[in-house]
């Protein structure tokens, strides 16, 4: 039996099922590799991704499908990702410079907490 045979004989339209595995692994990729959650997120944020692939992988019908959604959808978010930071760089709008050396626990840790009671006083204030 060919693989590349058996795509032809895959339905045209993704069942639900598909469908709800191919986004948890997108929701689980894009959480960890960008930097909105912590360690600890990241990691489970992947475990989601690896475990939503995985079962997409086994459980398609070609089985062949499941690696080749699983790559595309990891191109995709590449291609976004360089598209966005193309035109922000063309645009001028690229934010502000990243120090590498420093890592992101510390350069939060370095950020003075405050108090709850000086948050509600001051509500217009960030931080």
């Amino acid at each position: 039996m060919n693989p590349w045979l058996e795509l032809n004989r895959q339905p045209a339209v993704l069942e639900p099922w598909q469908l709800l595995l191919l986004l948890l692994f997108l929701l689980g990729y894009a959480g960890s590799i960008g930097r909105l959650l912590g360690g600890r997120g990241r990691l489970r944020a992947a475990l989601l991704a690896v475990a939503s692939g995985a079962l997409l992988c086994v459980l398609m019908s070609p089985w062949v499908l499941g690696p080749l959604m699983v790559a595309a959808a990891v191109a995709a978010v590449g291609l976004f990702t360089g598209v966005v930071m193309l035109l922000s760089r063309l645009l001028g709008v690229s934010g502000r410079a990243v120090d590498a050396s420093v890592p992101v626990a510390a350069a939060d840790a370095a950020a003075p907490i405050r108090p709850a009671a000086a948050r509600a006083a001051d509500p217009v204030a960030v931080g």
